[in-house]
């Protein structure tokens, strides 16, 4: 069975607190959100699921087009996405929302 890693309790509180915001769905929410999910980031650097979670709200922002950045969403939401592909999936498999 594979081992699920350590998160830190700071990080993850981080992590609900983005994902608590971030289901306002706005402009201002989502950058609100991002903000939460780097600073768990910031405790925590292999934290998969704050990586999956910005790729999706970069591509959130091209759903609900909450900027004309659309662009710069997309590359945002590859870039998270490959960090977090990269990452250990033992850890999103042990998390839950």
């Amino acid at each position: 069975m594979a081992q699920v890693p350590e998160v830190d309790p700071r990080a993850y509180d981080l992590l609900l607190r983005g994902n608590n915001v971030f289901q306002q769905y706005s402009l201002a929410s989502s950058k609100e959100a991002r903000s939460l999910w780097r600073a768990a980031l910031e405790l925590q650097a292999d934290y998969a699921r704050a990586y999956a979670n910005l790729a999706m709200s970069h591509a959130n922002d091209l759903v609900f087009r909450y900027a004309a950045m659309s662009k710069a969403s997309i590359d945002e939401a590859k870039r998270f996405a490959e960090r977090r592909r990269w990452r250990s999936q033992s850890e999103a498999k042990g998390q839950r929302w």
